[in-house]
């Protein structure tokens, strides 16, 4: 996949607040789009990477602190940067410094290699051995030996990205990196390497950027060998088979086009192509077919033969750099890379750098107006940056960042909130590639705010003049550098394959190699001067504004349409009044510069730190009262001064009708914005938290240093009871999300299938429509009411979970209570929500896309299995979803080009399960659905012909799933949460299904799939399939145009009309097409009308054989059997006096 540079993103909106979607787009609806308690997943809040300053008084700290830190003041004063590849002739081996480098002779077969000598600086919370290496072709690898990991991983990071396209290919970079799962000469079959990795509890991605790709994978620790050796092929003998290249231009052009509705993706690209020319960013660098097969074929071009050429000019051993993490030990795995990588070729080539900047006088000093898609109002600040890699010591860029991205009192956002004219700002350096960055202010405008977008720029530049009036003092810088290095030394871990991958990127970077781990975390350096050069270049003139919105600004024409992406907008010479602001800050006396942070951490004392064999795997239950249960689990394992804390607030009110719903969201929505300045210092010093609306509560949920966690606990939940509606950030809210709901319409529509599919199976839910009209009918006062209400009836459910005591928690637990003091609830209201029964049959709920220009269409086909409770079922489906899974992918996404987005898996709901599938495609829904069904008829035969060896691999790698160990207290904090928050208190669920997948037969699979996925007098299939579908048209229904045009004895140009059809229009559009085509021929009214009939008709998609329409919703979820509410395993079940 492409990569779009990532920012620190503004505070959004989100439909429904209680799910957070995941890296991979289909992945992601798979895993959390039901929106059902059991298969929510929680994500850490964002910490910023910089933290702030400490307050003045720490003296001892600081002089601590300040011994380490080197002040620069020398003018000529050189970084310690060296470059990190080796481009000279010859073995690598002879060109390392002797001094850090000890060179290991060839023996056994082993070639020759060197071991960089030096420390490494680690983390103190990190007990894993690295080891850095140099192999004799120039690859350098990072080796990191974990006997505790339960996941072996590696990654390949190739210094070349899509800046480096031919520019007759736009493309090429992104399309290799397609191709080089496609097989090698070693292991030419296609499906080889991924198909290894699933029946290994394993999986692989890789990303294309705009100056390096990046491979990764991950797989049973017992696997790396063979795993390694299939990925080594990649960049050895890659086969870039011809019988491929078609195809995967057309996966590369399916990927491209689920983004063409995108603003992220269509802002970048026109970030890009507004850019200067004489600078490579401008390129386009996703790709599509017409880039990458029509048009080259069109002249000739062998785009095979081109791509081998760039990849042999590109990929070239000494710009890789490899990072592995295995459980063995640190020579056995050196071993392994040794032997697996020497064979990759070395062409001594020195990575593509791009020096200047991409915006020159030409761009600078102008406004471009863009047109969005969504309802959106951004502005945009650009500023060229020079390349900061070499400045990783005193990383001015991010310092900056954190002074003008501040969210406290004082700050430019402050100020800009109090006046009304925005609701979200960041900030921050870095967006570029080996040569040059941009520095990026953006802000989430009010509608005031567009109004008044001169004057919002006008203030972040007087804002900015503040900063070069007032140097930043060293105490500020010292206090910032305190806290990174805080963050470094309790620095947790990340699942491996994504520490991989980011280990291989760091070793591309000019730092030292002790320093390749600390380098990205630590300050060492306060370079004063440097941070004043770079703020002495962030003037109106040196900048460039992008201001999008849904419609034109001031009775603009934007006449100017991007080419890739079809993005409408203007250019204007930038504003006198934004030109002239930035002098000085005078005029603005409510900003000034942050102040001593006083939630930064003083207590880091790891509390009864006492080692056991195995960590605990549930928490104990201390008060089970009317109002109240509070469970709690000491940190056993992590030793860290951090914990998770979660408060769940139940009322039946939360969202018994449509307008609860939208004032319970309305409600955490405005008590978060007022807690944004206190928010923002105390995720400065470590500590985050989300306060979200949630289908039965209000959940509150914290992560961080535990010192300061209760003083946190305690503003939130006094701000929640004492809030008094503000009716100005009342009105700007309620905008807000207005918004966001109309803007979901436009999202993809596999988000939609997704939606929809937990719409029809939960009892009790409200449709967008529905939110959307109760929006309008909410005042501030019957907001203010419904708070109250809310409020005045609550259970409130906790888990406390780190580095806090058994009494800590109960004082905790119990601060929150005496805050409500609220009634208890009844019986019958501490029930769960309920969920509904997909019925016997095939059933099928349709509706259009709602964005006219999207031409994908989406499925979601969900076959219900059973009750959840069931755990030799669980543990069946657990097992087929894995079995079917790559198979599945290979079949419709590799093979039949159907969509880039192809998922399936397991959805679990509150007491149900089953498997479901989920494609986005350009082809229409009803045959997508015919393909699916025809893939469970060709499983048939691909599980009887499965051979015992095969189906014992795909056992190990659920087991291995199953009992994959957390890899951060975070992760453990979540799953412990999770099993609360679902009712079913079942901690140890997966450990049971792991000893149950351990025992199945293929004998039960077989009659598993044969039972639940075939219609049977027996056992009745349990369909229900979701459609959304494109309002554009086919190009095979645009052809059905000719021969009705030819029945009215009218000529049919037919690359005309093919023109027309590959444009994929609307109904509209192409009744447009052919009345002017008609009355250009002398036809009147009647045949107009007809022709017009016939087009309305093509949209009209047949119901697949077999299936049943369903109409009124509402009405078809009426007739449901609902399913049990939630109950905990038997053992816990004395707990609940509802006996649930």
């Amino acid at each position: 996949m492409l990569r779009v540079p990532v920012r620190r993103a503004i505070s959004s909106f989100r439909l429904s607040s209680s799910i957070s979607h995941g890296r991979l787009p289909a992945a992601a609806v798979a895993a959390s789009s039901s929106r059902s308690l059991a298969s929510t997943s929680l994500h850490r809040p964002t910490v910023a990477q910089l933290p702030p300053v400490l307050p003045r008084h720490h003296h001892l700290h600081r002089r601590h602190l300040s011994d380490s830190i080197m002040t620069i003041t020398d003018p000529n004063y050189k970084p310690d940067a060296p470059y990190a590849f080796v481009t000279s002739p010859g073995s690598a081996l002879d060109h390392l410094p002797e001094d850090a480098w000890q060179p290991v002779p060839a023996k056994d077969g082993l070639p020759p290699y060197a071991i960089y000598t030096k420390s490494v600086e680690q983390s103190p919370n990190d007990d894993r051995a690295y080891r850095l290496i140099m192999l004799e072709n120039g690859l350098e690898a990072m080796i990191v030996s974990d006997p505790k990991t339960d996941k072996a991983a590696a990654a390949m990071d190739v210094k070349v990205g899509h800046l480096s396209d031919p520019e007759d290919l736009p493309g090429l970079a992104h399309f290799c990196e397609h191709l080089m799962f496609m097989g090698t000469e070693k292991y030419p079959a296609e499906n080889d390497y991924t198909e290894f990795l699933t029946q290994h509890s394993g999986m692989s991605n890789a990303f294309t950027g705009m100056d390096q790709t990046n491979y990764f994978f991950d797989v049973a620790p017992e696997h790396l060998e063979p795993a390694l050796d299939r990925f080594a092929q990649f960049f050895i003998a890659p086969l870039f088979d011809a019988s491929c290249t078609e195809r995967e231009a057309n996966a590369v052009h399916s990927e491209n086009s689920k983004n063409l509705q995108s603003d992220m993706w269509r802002f970048f690209q026109l970030d890009k192509s507004t850019s200067s020319r004489k600078h490579a960013f401008w390129r386009f660098g996703t790709g599509n077919r017409v880039t990458l097969w029509d048009e080259p074929q069109a002249k000739g071009i062998d785009v095979r033969q081109r791509l081998i050429e760039w990849s042999e000019k590109y990929y070239s051993a000494n710009t890789c750099k490899l990072a592995v993490i295995s459980k063995d030990t640190l020579d056995a795995t050196t071993a392994m890379v040794v032997s697996q990588f020497a064979a990759v070729s070395n062409r001594h080539i020195t990575p593509p750098e791009f020096p200047g900047s991409p915006l020159t006088s030409d761009e600078l000093g102008r406004t471009v107006f863009v047109k969005s898609v969504k309802d959106a109002r951004i502005l945009e600040l650009t500023f060229p940056f020079p390349d900061e890699s070499d400045l990783y010591a005193s990383k001015p860029g991010s310092f900056i960042s954190h002074l003008i991205g501040h969210e406290g009192a004082g700050s430019v956002l402050s100020y800009l909130k109090e006046k009304g004219w925005a609701n979200g700002m960041s900030a921050g350096a870095g967006n570029g590639a080996a040569g040059f960055e941009f520095f990026k202010i953006q802000v989430d405008l009010t509608q005031e705010g567009l109004a008044h977008y001169e004057d919002v720029s006008a203030a972040i530049f007087a804002y900015i003049a503040l900063l070069r009036e007032n140097p930043p003092a060293e105490w500020a810088f010292l206090e910032v550098a305190q806290l990174s290095h805080l963050a470094f030394r309790f620095k947790e871990q990340s699942p491996p394959s994504s520490t991989v991958s980011r280990l291989a990127m760091t070793l591309s970077k000019p730092y030292p190699r002790d320093k390749v781990l600390s380098a990205p975390w630590v300050c060492t350096e306060w370079y004063p001067a440097k941070t004043i050069e770079m703020l002495e270049s962030m003037r109106p003139e040196n900048c460039r504004i992008f201001l999008a919105t849904q419609n034109e600004v001031g009775g603009r024409t934007y006449g100017l349409r991007e080419e890739w992406y079809g993005t409408e907008y203007t250019i204007e010479r930038m504003a006198d009044k934004i030109l002239q602001s930035g002098k000085s800050s005078e005029g603005y006396p409510e900003l000034h510069l942050p102040k001593p942070n006083e939630l930064v951490p003083q207590d880091l004392e790891i509390k009864n730190k006492t080692e056991v064999a195995e960590p605990a795997r549930r928490p104990l239950n201390l008060r089970n009262s009317p109002i109240s249960r509070v469970w709690h689990k000491k940190d056993d394992r992590w030793w860290i001064p951090r914990a998770g804390v979660f408060f769940l607030f139940r009322s039946p009110v939360i969202d018994a009708t449509a307008l609860s719903s939208i004032q319970t969201r309305l409600f955490t929505e405005l008590v978060r914005d007022s807690l944004q300045e206190y928010a923002y210092d105390a995720e400065l010093a470590g500590m985050s938290f989300s306060f979200d609306q949630q289908a039965d509560g209000i959940l509150l949920s914290l992560d961080g240093y535990n010192d300061k966690l209760g003083v946190l606990v305690n503003v939130i939940t006094s701000r929640m009871r004492d809030y008094q509606v503000d009716e100005k950030r009342f009105h700007l809210i309620h905008d807000q999300l207005k918004r966001s709901y109309q803007n979901f319409r436009l999202e993809q529509p596999y988000s939609h299938v997704g939606y929809d599919g937990a719409y029809l199976t939960q009892a009790l839910a409200h449709t967008v429509e529905e939110k959307l009209a109760a929006l309008d009918e909410v005042t501030p006062a019957s907001l203010q009411a419904h708070a109250k209400q809310l409020l005045s009836r609550m259970h409130i459910e906790s888990l406390v979970h780190g580095n806090m005591l058994k009494h800590e928690a109960l004082s905790l637990a119990q601060d929150v209570e005496d805050t409500f003091k609220p009634e208890p609830l009844t019986e019958e209201e501490l029930k769960s929500r309920q969920a509904l029964i997909t019925p016997e049959g095939k059933w099928l709920a349709r509706r259009p896309v709602a964005n006219p220009e999207n031409s994908n269409s989406a499925i979601e086909q969900f076959t219900y299995v059973g009750d959840i409770y069931d755990d030799l079922l669980r543990a069946k489906l657990s097992l087929f979803s894995t079995m079917v899974s790559d198979p599945l992918f290979d079949e419709l996404r590799t093979k039949q080009q159907l969509g880039y987005i192809v998922s399936s898996g397991a959805r679990k709901s509150i007491s149900f399960m089953g498997l479901r599938v989920i494609v986005q495609s350009e082809r229409d829904a009803p045959y997508v659905e015919s393909r699916i069904n025809a893939f469970w008829d060709e499983f048939r035969t691909k599980l009887a012909e499965m051979t015992d060896v095969e189906f014992e691999k795909y056992k190990a790698a659920v087991v291995s799933r199953k009992l994959e160990d957390h890899k951060n207290m975070w992760q453990e904090s979540s799953s412990l949460w999770l099993a609360i928050h679902s009712g079913w208190y079942d901690f140890e669920q997966r450990f049971r299904d792991a000893e149950l997948v351990k025992k199945l037969q293929k004998s039960e699979m077989i009659e598993f799939f044969e039972t639940y996925f075939f219609d049977s007098p027996e056992h009745p299939i349990r369909r229900l399939s979701i459609h959304l579908d494109s309002q554009r048209l086919s190009a095979e229904q645009c052809a059905t145009l000719g021969p009705v045009l030819a029945h009215l004895q009218l000529p049919v140009d037919a690359e005309q009309l093919g023109e027309f059809a590959a444009s994929r229009p609307t109904v509209e559009q192409a009744q447009a097409f052919a009345e002017q085509f008609l009355r250009k021929h002398g036809k009147g009214d009647a045949e107009v009308e007809m022709v017009k009939k016939e087009i309305a008709m093509l949209h009209d998609l047949p119901v697949p054989e077999g299936y049943q329409l369903i109409g009124d919703r509402t009405e078809w979820k009426k007739q449901l059997e609902k399913a049990p509410h939630a109950h905990p395993i038997a053992e816990y079940s004395d707990l609940f006096p509802a006996k649930l």
